[in-house]
């Protein structure tokens, strides 16, 4: 006689379970991956290293990612996730467009503030290592299109100068918005998030943006 496997309720039980645990290990050796790149880049990206101190089996990430190349996109996504890059994508969505560039920069210095110096570490490190060169593509996913279109809401909404091309303002709105840009604001001339979003937005705003029309002056109105 076949011996039973258990009831429905427990076998749900028991597959509860794993999916928890393979879940906790997944975040685990998410978190230890994101810790290396924190401290010392280019002697921790190793998958040996990441097993050791995550306390898995190399075959385990494997598994898990599928290769090195998968960790390090995965790590990209979870940083994305953690500093709510969605938000990003609200601000850029707004109708208007200058208010769209203006807000999308604050909340740009913001989010590459929260995990700035795992994101640096990556794009550093993804000029010599293809595996995360992925990693540094999928933080790069989408901003040139984006900035294109930008630019293109600004010229149809009258918000752009006459002087300045759409591929221009994109060009400009590609090297504002960058990780590289923010960087030299916000921790080599040790500005603010705040601040380093306002120089962002000025040197935006002055470079491909009509003036904003001034308020009227109370009591200038003809009697």
């Amino acid at each position: 006689m076949k011996k039973s496997r258990g009831t429905p309720k427990k076998r749900a039980y028991h597959q509860s379970l794993r999916a928890d645990s393979a879940l906790e290990t997944r975040m685990r050796i998410l978190e230890v991956t994101r810790e290396g790149f924190a401290r010392l880049p280019i002697e921790n990206a190793g998958l040996e290293d990441v097993a050791n101190r995550a306390r898995v089996a190399r075959s385990t990430i494997y598994k898990i990612f599928g290769s090195r190349q998968g960790l390090m996109v995965a790590l990209a996504e979870d940083l994305l996730r953690r500093v709510g890059f969605d938000q990003l994508g609200r601000a850029f969505r707004n109708p208007d467009a200058r208010a769209a560039l203006e807000t999308s920069l604050r909340e740009g210095a913001r989010l590459y503030s929260e995990e700035h110096a795992v994101a640096r570490a990556i794009m550093t490190l993804a000029a010599v290592d293809a595996d995360v060169a992925h990693a540094s593509a999928r933080f790069e996913y989408g901003r040139k299109e984006g900035m294109a279109d930008l630019a293109r809401r600004l010229k149809s909404q009258g918000q752009m100068r006459d002087d300045i091309t759409e591929a221009q303002a994109a060009d400009v709105l590609w090297v504002v918005t960058s990780l590289a840009t923010f960087t030299q604001l916000y921790q080599e001339r040790s500005l603010s998030v705040d601040e380093t979003a306002e120089r962002l937005i000025q040197m935006a705003t002055r470079t491909i943006c009509r003036d904003a029309p001034k308020p009227s002056a109370v009591g200038n109105a003809p009697g």
